[in-house]
């Protein structure tokens, strides 16, 4: 898939695949996988996941879940942070990519080491992105919109040598209400430049059965 020129490029009940890994750790944290029927008549239902990689430095890692029945992803809420966990040699930023997507009816594609890129389609709905660049600035873009990726966050932050209020965090909550069937996947990546840092993901995914039609 095209990501930005010169640089880098979160699940139904079901087996986790731990996948995409150049290098670093992943860890599982306690999170995962929990799931709870609700009574409404909707039949709304709540599952949580939470990730982390160790020692982010110039790479990249993925994991996902396959969808076993219909449903709606209603909601998203998700939290990313990073923590510098050694002081860095130099001062310098620290940039972490944290995406989620679904893969339709395949296991993910992802892209090669270090980054392990998701391979999400460019879409059919809208046309190649086209700059406007009189000062010749120098720019960098997706060479098109990509499909079915229902959050991307960067965070960055400058990290000096002491490593003082170097971390960053971000909270999403967002709202696809987007048609999964079963066969369907939910992918999650983490991919980083700069100083090396531990990156986690926490998931919170609202759904309704049914309706992935």
């Amino acid at each position: 898939m095209p990501e930005p020129i010169g640089r880098r490029q979160v699940l139904g009940a079901g087996a986790l695949a731990l996948t995409g890994m150049s290098a670093g750790a992943i860890v599982g944290m306690p999170s995962v996988a929990s799931a709870t029927t609700a009574t409404s008549p909707g039949n709304s239902q709540s599952i949580s996941f939470g990730w982390a990689v160790d020692d982010l430095h110039d790479n990249g890692a993925d994991v996902s879940f396959e969808v076993l029945v219909d449903l709606v992803l209603v909601a998203a809420d998700v939290d990313v942070a990073t923590v510098v966990m050694s002081l860095p040699p130099t001062a310098g930023f620290q940039e972490v990519l944290c995406q989620a997507a679904i893969s339709r009816q395949a296991p993910p594609a992802y892209g090669p080491a270090p980054t392990a890129y998701l391979q999400s389609p460019i879409t059919t709905d809208f046309g190649k992105v086209a700059f406007y660049n009189p000062s010749n600035i120098y720019t960098v873009s997706d060479g098109a919109p990509l499909q079915d990726k229902f959050v991307s966050i960067i965070l960055k932050s400058w990290v000096p040598l002491d490593g003082t209020a170097s971390s960053a965090s971000r909270h999403v909550h967002t709202e696809p209400n987007m048609a999964l069937q079963q066969g369907d996947y939910l992918m999650f990546h983490m991919d980083h430049s700069g100083v090396e840092v531990k990156g986690e993901m926490q998931v919170v995914l609202d759904y309704e059965l049914g309706g992935g039609g």
